[in-house]
């Protein structure tokens, strides 16, 4: 059985069921699932990250050029949390139609 569904695609082709489901847009609520579950999985990261500091600092010569492109890392996805989490804010605001929180 076919998985090829009527609707061409552009050049004569015919998108398959899944390609169909791909290119289908989100919802709102779809996309508030998918920002939660990126921001647990950065705040996993960020919490390995974490512990590999921790680890290397009770080594007894620690590294510190190592330590220090870990902090760095840290840094990293610490920003990339509070980018998804502010999105993740402006994205439930637009969809209550609340007006959104100043700073």
């Amino acid at each position: 059985m076919s998985d090829r569904i009527g609707r061409n695609s552009g050049a004569g082709s015919v998108q398959t069921l899944s390609e169909a489901r791909i290119a289908a847009p989100a919802t709102n609520q779809e996309e508030y699932a998918m920002t939660s579950n990126y921001i647990h999985a950065l705040a996993q990261r960020h919490a390995a990250i974490e512990r590999k500091i921790e680890e290397a600092l009770k080594a007894p010569a620690p590294d510190s050029i190592y330590i220090m492109s870990l902090k760095k890392v840290r840094l990293a996805y610490r920003e990339r949390i509070r980018e998804a989490i502010r999105e993740k804010r402006t994205r439930s605001t637009a969809m209550s139609g609340e007006p959104g929180l100043k700073r």
